[in-house]
Order: structure tokens, then C-alpha cells, then sequence
């Protein structure tokens, strides 16, 4: 009798070491299961911020290509073209400074929104020229049309 207790003694043993073991192989599997699960939450969110990250330099690229473009044209730019360049370089600056809190140094930001203004300057200088120059033309002109015409006379 003591050696069948001490059979179904050993045997209760190795089922319970069994029920053990079946225990720590499903509870590894839900720790993992729940890593992976986290993980790859982290993965979305960085892939979302990448999205994003990537749709906001697009816009800017864009913007800074139709300013570009715009700026091509200062040849025939009157005051309402110097008032859309400004309100279009204002907007690039606005998208161009939520990137300082993201990713770039806001240095570089700085700089890049300077050299924007700068050159809206520049941009303005050169129609005040043309516009200078255009009204010393008419004047020339007029000149010579009223020598031409007293020398007629």
C-alpha cells in the first residue's frame, strides 16, 4: 500500500509540475502577445507622426515652390501681386514654425523664414524700380515729344 501512495504521489507530482508547466507556457505566450501588441501600437503612433511629418514638409515644399514661381513674375507685379506674395510668404512662416517644436532646430526655422523676408524685400525693391524706371521712360518720352515738337514749331 505505501508504495502505491507513493506512486500516485510521484504521479500527482508530475501532473501538477505538468499543470505548472502548461501555466508558464501560457502565460509567456499573453506576455509576449501583449509586448508584440504594445509594440506595434508604438510602431502605429511613429508611423502616424511620420505621416504627418512628411504631409506638413510636402505643404511646405509646395508653398515654397509657388512662392518661388510668383516671384519668377516680378517683371509684372503691381501692389495686389506684392500683397498676395506677403500674405503666401506669411503663411509659409506659420507652417514652417510648427516644425520647430517637432524636429528641427529652431535656428535653422529662423533662418529660413529670414531668408524669405529678405527676399520679399528685395522682391519689393525690384518693382519700385521698374516702376521708377517706367515713369522716367514716360518722362524721357515726353521730353523728347516736346523737343521734337518745338523744334518743329
Amino acid at each position: 500500500m505505501k508504495q502505491k501512495t507513493i506512486a500516485t504521489r510521484h504521479l500527482r507530482t508530475k501532473i501538477a509540475a505538468g499543470y505548472v508547466l502548461i501555466l508558464f507556457v501560457i502565460f509567456g505566450i499573453v506576455y509576449i502577445w501583449l509586448n508584440e501588441q504594445n509594440r506595434q501600437q508604438e510602431l502605429e503612433a511613429t508611423t502616424y507622426k511620420i505621416r504627418n511629418l512628411r504631409k506638413d514638409v510636402h505643404e511646405v515644399y509646395m508653398k515654397v515652390v509657388d512662392l518661388s514661381m510668383i516671384g519668377e513674375t516680378v517683371l509684372d507685379w503691381n501692389e495686389e501681386d506684392m500683397a498676395a506674395y506677403h500674405e503666401k510668404r506669411l503663411e509659409v512662416d506659420s507652417l514652417l514654425s510648427r516644425f520647430k517644436s517637432r524636429t528641427c532646430r529652431s535656428e535653422r526655422i529662423d533662418s529660413i523664414c529670414q531668408l524669405l523676408a529678405e527676399k520679399e524685400k528685395l522682391l519689393n525693391r525690384i518693382m519700385l524700380v521698374l516702376y521708377e524706371q517706367e515713369e522716367i521712360k514716360e518722362k524721357i518720352a515726353r521730353h523728347y515729344r516736346m523737343q521734337r515738337h518745338h523744334s518743329d514749331g
